[in-house]
């Protein structure tokens, strides 16, 4: 009978193993990066030394095509993918991953033309400009430029009649980006983000698989950049006053919008989607049952987006919303474990990560995700789970002898950690043998119904 059954795995594993080996061969082994300065490693104070991009290669060990450019909004993309010249479309064409980052320049534009509508209305705007200064597609810096924020701070401050109308102003804003949300039926409709920034998210995604229909497209979320600690807020505006109170509405509802993106996100097909937003918030605290962290960030819990852009300054011409390297480190941990290939790594993640002056205070759940990346595994990691997936199945079989015929040839890709995990039967070797004690293990756990062995007493039966 044990014959029989080692003859039954043996044939289903090399089968598995046999398209397993081909997709290792067919891998393309290249990154392509598109969208706006979030992807370029774009900051006030001149570029990050290490970009996401580039970190995630290193991490692959795999060459990185960034198409990225400052200001590039999701229209800027289609026109991009268009116009791509012959070696660009052979990058393309030719990658393994297409990781995108846009839509926030969408957002962010329609935000500035609505708010500088909004300062010719109520006069806030800076000597010297007016309606006329006000271009076709304004964006935050022009916005930030010509709206007088003291001149707002200060209606804000003296009158809680203006406090609540701006409110509204913002509440109005916010239903324009998102649109009607038909709780029954989960969707959004009628607004910008569905009918704009989703639609040619989706044109985008449809002109990548049109060149390459293997890519492994992924698109990142949008964080939300007020998440500020209430005591800077406090110290800068006065706790309970109404510019704190302004700052609190603004936090809402940019929750709001981009919560909105990342669920109409969800519903393009073609793509994994990696949460950019729950990455940089980190929300720390107890989550209730059936509730988020959307649901439950506060005024006094804002999240921790903070600590991963330089947004926190003293003087309005020092804010910057976009990653520091602390950013761009969580970005790439985030992308690297929506991508799988996870293992110790001893290069750039790593280092970039420990050359953090800061590191001390990186947040809990980010962490948590990068600790995972790094490689730096709980100690109860299991005997046969050589992807980290926390299970023991086919998948880690196929692995296993995909790997024993590789090291056949002297071409072996397995970590020391996977080696370890493989090696089942711990005789200091990873080979077939390895594999069917796996299979045999999966079709163990897949039949029992009570309580299991743990596979180092399965095996001694076998």
């Amino acid at each position: 009978m044990k014959k029989i059954i080692s003859a039954f795995i043996s044939t289903v594993l090399g089968v598995t193993a046999l398209s397993s080996v081909t997709a290792v061969a067919a891998d393309k082994d290249s990154m392509v990066l598109l969208g706006d300065s979030i992807a370029a490693g774009y900051t006030r104070k001149g570029d990050v030394e290490h970009n996401y991009g580039e970190i995630c290669g290193d991490y692959l060990g795999c060459d990185v095509f960034n198409y990225a450019k400052v200001g590039d909004t999701t229209d800027d993309m289609l026109e991009k993918l268009a116009g791509f010249s012959a070696e660009q479309n052979k990058n393309l064409s030719d990658a393994e991953y297409v990781v995108i980052s846009v839509g926030g320049n969408d957002i962010m534009g329609y935000i500035a033309k609505y708010m500088l509508d909004y300062a010719e209305r109520k006069d806030f705007f800076n000597e010297g400009y007016s309606a006329k200064d006000v271009p076709e597609h304004p964006n935050v810096a022009d916005m930030t430029r010509m709206i007088d924020v003291n001149a707002v701070k200060e209606r804000m401050q003296g009158s809680y009649t203006e406090a609540m109308s701006f409110s509204t102003e913002i509440g109005n804003l916010s239903s324009d980006i998102c649109g009607s949300y038909d709780k029954k039926a989960k969707t959004y409709s009628g607004g910008y983000i569905g009918d704009h920034v989703i639609t040619n998210v989706q044109k985008a995604v449809d002109s990548i698989k049109k060149t390459n229909p293997n890519a492994k497209v992924y698109v990142q979320t949008i964080f939300q950049p007020v998440q500020l600690e209430p005591s800077y807020v406090s110290t800068k505006y006065g706790k309970g006053s109404n510019a704190s109170l302004m700052l609190s509405v603004v936090r809402l509802e940019l929750e709001n919008i981009m919560k909105s993106y990342s669920d109409q996100l969800a519903d393009v097909s073609g793509i994994e989607v990696v949460d950019v937003w729950d990455q940089f918030t980190s929300y720390n605290g107890e989550i209730g049952s059936g509730k988020t962290a959307y649901d439950m960030l506060s005024t006094n819990n804002p999240g921790n987006t903070h600590y991963f852009v330089d947004i926190q300054a003293e003087k309005l011409s020092d804010i910057d919303v976009h990653p520091n390297q602390s950013g761009h480190v969580a970005i790439a941990a985030a992308i690297l474990e929506k991508i799988g290939k996870l293992h110790d790594d001893t290069g750039l993640l790593s280092s970039t990560f420990e050359s953090l002056s800061d590191k001390s205070s990186y947040p809990e759940h980010a962490l948590a995700t990068y600790k995972k990346v790094a490689g730096e595994q709980q100690p109860s990691a299991k005997s046969g789970d050589v992807n980290s997936d926390g299970f023991v199945d086919a998948v880690d079989a196929s692995s296993v002898l995909a790997e024993y015929a590789k090291r056949s040839t002297g071409e072996g890709s397995f970590t020391d950690a996977q080696a370890k995990l493989a090696d089942v039967d711990v005789n200091g070797i990873v080979d077939s043998v390895d594999a069917s004690k796996i299979l045999a293990y999966y079709a163990y756990l897949s039949s029992s119904t009570g309580s299991v062995k743990p596979i180092e007493e399965f095996i001694k039966t076998l």
